[in-house]
């Protein structure tokens, strides 16, 4: 199955990932985004979209419009005359709200098929999707609950996880997974052995 993500003009993906990074390595992955438009942007979706009017061959104006990404001027689709188009910075803005209370986090953001589909995805569980490991490889403070442990190799040390850019000829880097979910119960100390196979 294609991710059908879009590649921009700079050799970027137009993804965002809190944490953990998507199956097929492209994108963008963050510790997270306390807006939508910060998602947006962390996503390399900023991009314009204009309505323009659509001609027969005799020069007289058709009913339809179409729109069109304005940074590199691809057709997105064909419209009526009262559509309106909503930029992809505003377009969550609704949601900014139930993100800052404290029910919901932005958890992945993209732009499929040269633009002409995007996504915003949000976590509802309310808990953190990432956790930093102490000095002695523990983490402090989780809530009750089953987790998923995985990790990163910062191989250009940017202290985050870089996706594959075609255009520089960059794999991404690796992620490797630990075997299964471990559950942590309140008050209890959870020990396991390093056991990280790559992530499929």
């Amino acid at each position: 199955m294609s991710h059908e993500l879009t590649l921009n003009q700079n050799g970027e993906y137009e993804a965002f990932y809190a944490v953990d990074p998507a199956w097929h390595g492209h994108g963008q992955v963050v510790d997270g985004a306390k807006t939508s438009r910060e998602a947006i942007v962390c996503a390399n979706m900023a991009w314009h979209v204009s309505k323009l009017p659509t001609y027969l061959k005799d020069g007289t104006q058709a009913p339809a419009f179409v729109t069109r990404r304005e940074d590199n001027k691809k057709i997105l689709g064909t419209v009526g005359s009262v559509y309106q188009p909503l930029q992809n910075i505003e377009a969550f803005n609704f949601i900014d709200d139930l993100v800052v209370e404290g029910n919901l986090m932005y958890e992945s953001a993209g732009s499929l098929k040269g633009g002409a589909v995007i996504w915003l995805l949000l976590n509802s569980s309310g808990a953190p999707t990432a956790h930093e490991v102490d000095a002695e490889g523990r983490f402090n403070q989780l809530l009750p609950g089953r987790y998923r442990v995985v990790m990163v190799q910062d191989e250009n040390g940017d202290g985050r996880w870089s996706g594959a850019r075609p255009a520089k000829g960059l794999h991404p880097e690796p992620v490797l997974r630990w075997a299964s979910e471990v559950d942590v119960r309140a008050g209890w100390e959870v020990e396991i052995a390093p056991e990280f196979h790559p992530r499929p």
